[in-house]
């Protein structure tokens, strides 16, 4: 055997040595399928939408649910959902099975419950479509920012009941709505309530129902994450999960910075803690925005944004406040020396960089 062929055998011996090591040292991993992935579909389950491939099969596709190739939305805020169809009108004929108040891909039941029982959603199947469950307070959070226009399509739906907030003042006529926590109020002119604060007092009354739905009505599909993002778009990870709503993009659209898609209410230290707890389940590095994000957060009118509300900010104590009927201040860019009392509770986003 010549030399180079017994350094060749020497080489691989000890390799292979190096690799058994290694894999005895480890503990194997069974890597994800592409359906774990949310690659669950086939090409033509897509059909015009745009597409991606699983890395590990090419047979097997992740396409979008509310954009097609161009770009162009299929869903808008308000529109009805059908079993087979989303329209902007009421078709003719037809009951809804939903109305879209989320474009990360839900809608909300036509129908309001009332009474004690723990979830009238179990049952729920309009045109025979079922599962639905009963919306968190960031989902009340997101149909309250939405209710004029949810609320002017409602209207079109005969024998259907607006969303109704209270008009009056914090108490009173206010609906208390059941949720997967703590129950939401809703008033006028300020951002979702939960239990327990003011002017939301009280067992919960009434509830909605949601579900996921998809391109072409009921159901579910995955969503495929924007190579692009403009101001008010809904930021999304590669499995669709929506993360937040971008306030600012750089050039070319790719990065910039998102929000919270609702605010929350607690102390100072509730809120950096909150903020500190999003980094391991969504993989970007979140924190409370500064003063001047919530000046271009109020400027741009981002939803979920309240003009009634205080918001904790990076900036040492200080909130920032934009109402009208206020001395101070009068307008987004306003500032002062407002400082917050750290134990008390005022509302805040989460800011982060994508």
């Amino acid at each position: 055997m010549k030399n180079s062929e017994k350094k060749l055998g020497a080489s691989l011996w000890v390799l292979g040595m190096m690799i058994s090591g290694n894999v005895l040292a480890q503990t194997c991993v069974v890597p994800p399928t592409c359906e774990e992935l949310g690659y669950d579909k086939v090409a033509s389950d897509c059909g015009s939408l745009a597409k991606l491939k699983c890395p590990f099969d090419d047979s097997k596709y992740f396409c979008t649910a509310y954009t097609d190739m161009n770009g162009k939305k299929i869903a808008e805020i308000g529109d009805f959902v059908y079993t087979d169809a989303i329209s902007a009108e009421p078709i003719s004929g037809r009951i809804p099975v939903g109305i879209v108040y989320d474009l990360s891909g839900k809608m909300m039941s036509l129908a309001q419950f009332s009474g004690s029982d723990a979830s009238p959603c179990t049952n729920y199947s309009p045109d025979g479509v079922s599962g639905w469950s009963l919306p968190a307070i960031e989902d009340m959070a997101l149909i309250k920012a939405n209710v004029t226009k949810i609320n002017s399509q409602l209207a079109k739906v005969a024998n259907t009941e607006q969303i109704k907030t209270n008009e009056g003042g914090y108490t009173g006529s206010d609906r208390r709505w059941k949720t997967t926590g703590e129950h939401a109020c809703m008033i006028a002119n300020m951002a979702i309530t939960q239990a327990h604060t003011y002017g939301c007092n009280g067992s919960p009354s009434h509830a909605l129902c949601i579900r996921t739905f998809s391109s072409d009505g009921a159901g579910k599909d995955p969503i495929v994450k924007p190579t692009t993002y403009a101001v008010g778009d809904v930021y999304t990870d590669e499995k669709g999960t929506a993360l937040g709503t971008v306030f600012e993009v750089e050039a070319g659209g790719q990065h910039g910075k998102i929000l919270t898609r609702t605010s929350r209410s607690g102390t100072q230290n509730q809120a950096i803690e909150y903020c500190d707890s999003l980094n391991a389940s969504t993989g970007l590095i979140w924190g409370l925005p500064t003063w001047d994000q919530m000046v271009s957060v109020c400027n741009k009118e981002i939803s979920g944004y309240s003009t009634s509300s205080t918001y904790w900010t990076a900036d040492g104590n200080k909130g920032h406040i934009y109402n009208s009927s206020y001395t101070r201040p009068t307008a987004c860019s306003d500032k002062d020396n407002f400082k917050l009392s750290p134990d008390e509770s005022y509302s805040y986003f989460c800011a982060a960089a994508f």
